[in-house]
């Protein structure tokens, strides 16, 4: 039997910062992600936390000192839980203004160029204690949501984005001063069978700097482990807030105002499922995540 043909990864998702004119149609996109969310069902199986799994997939065989590993995690939810129209409104619409909800050290958040209702163009800084750099991210992100026999499904694209050349000069003007960090991450949301709703991430992540891209990578599938229970204890406080007639803002019982979210042995304390002691989720000062959730680390 012939050999399978081994996935290209398509070159719409390249850590290469794009200009805004240079960014791929729609049509390309949506069909490119749809691609890379079917073949990462057959990625390495990594560690699992609570209803989490971890996939990963390297572009070339040892491939362990780059960034060009992808990363996987996949959220099994239960409806009565969040609701997928909940997810989405907070996920698939200004997902990127949503985030400085709860991630911690993210600064500020401005859409710096509106391209339609489903795209815009984000800048982010993300800020850390000394001695570590601010880290700026321009992207693009776009958002798609389909229907088929009664089961909805949604798809969230995050491109790195070049702010420095000539013909976006206006744009160049509103970015934050940082050491420049990219990213690139599809999202799949998705009405399974039943009451089950499947949260897909896909990322890739080139910090920047001088640290060692192998030891980022090491760290990637915790902090998108992390980042995903902290995205789903903001978005159960939100249910709570709307069932009790809040105004929709996030509690001040569920941000920390210094940090920006609850810091993770605290929020899993308050849920009772901190990991076992086989699957402890290490935090250390010299860690920093991207607003993606993965790891990103920066020179001093």
């Amino acid at each position: 039997m012939a050999a399978q043909a081994r996935f290209e990864i398509p070159e719409s998702f390249s850590l290469h910062a794009i200009t805004p004119s240079h960014i791929p149609p729609e049509n390309v996109l949506i069909s490119d992600a749809q691609a890379i969310l079917e073949v990462s069902a057959s990625w390495q199986a990594g560690k699992v936390h609570q209803n989490i799994k971890t996939f990963i997939h390297r572009e070339s065989e040892g491939d362990q000192k780059s960034s060009n590993a992808w990363h996987c995690t996949v959220t099994e939810i239960q409806k009565d839980e969040i609701s997928f129209s909940k997810l989405w409104s907070k996920l698939g619409k200004n997902k990127v203004r949503h985030q400085k909800s709860y991630v911690a050290g993210l600064a500020k958040v401005a859409r710096v160029k509106y391209i339609s209702e489903s795209q815009s163009i984000w800048t982010m800084l993300a800020t850390y204690p000394p001695p570590l750099s601010p880290r700026v991210f321009a992207v693009y992100q776009a958002s798609w949501l389909f229907e088929h026999s009664h089961k909805r499904r949604g798809i969230v694209v995050t491109l790195p984005v070049d702010l420095s050349s000539k013909d976006t000069q206006d744009l160049t003007e509103v970015e934050e001063k940082g050491v420049r960090g990219r990213f690139v991450s599809v999202e799949h949301i998705h009405e399974l069978d039943g009451d089950i709703i499947e949260w897909r991430r896909l990322a890739r992540v080139d910090p920047g700097g001088l640290i060692p891209k192998f030891w980022v990578q090491r760290q990637v599938p915790n902090r998108m482990i992390e980042a995903s229970l902290v995205n789903f204890l903001w978005l159960k406080g939100l249910k709570r807030e709307d069932k009790s007639g809040d105004s929709g803002e996030e509690s001040d019982q569920l941000t920390d105002p210094h940090r920006g979210r609850l810091p993770l042995q605290e929020f899993q304390d308050r849920q009772g499922n901190r990991p076992s002691s086989g699957q402890e989720i290490q935090e250390t000062t010299e860690y920093a995540s991207t607003p993606q959730g993965a790891s990103s680390l920066n020179s001093s």
